[in-house]
């Protein structure tokens, strides 16, 4: 219960820094992908997950795959 407070402390930190860019460069960095859209929509993603995500999870490599696929 701790846990998912100090969570959400850190999301609401995070949004207040528009920390966003940061993330935006960093999944850029890591995946080489320069969409403006798909690096906000990770992004928003990592932010507005209920859980805090390794930058090498499967769901955001799911997701990079998927984007590699619609290309």
């Amino acid at each position: 219960m701790e846990q998912a407070k100090g969570y959400k402390k850190l999301v609401a930190e995070m949004k207040k820094m528009e920390y966003k860019e940061t993330l935006k460069a960093v999944f850029c960095f890591e995946t080489g992908i320069e969409d403006e859209e798909y690096l906000s929509n990770m992004a928003e993603y990592f932010i507005n997950s209920k859980q805090i995500h390794n930058f090498l999870d499967k769901e955001l490599f799911d997701k990079q795959l998927e984007y590699y696929q619609n290309c």
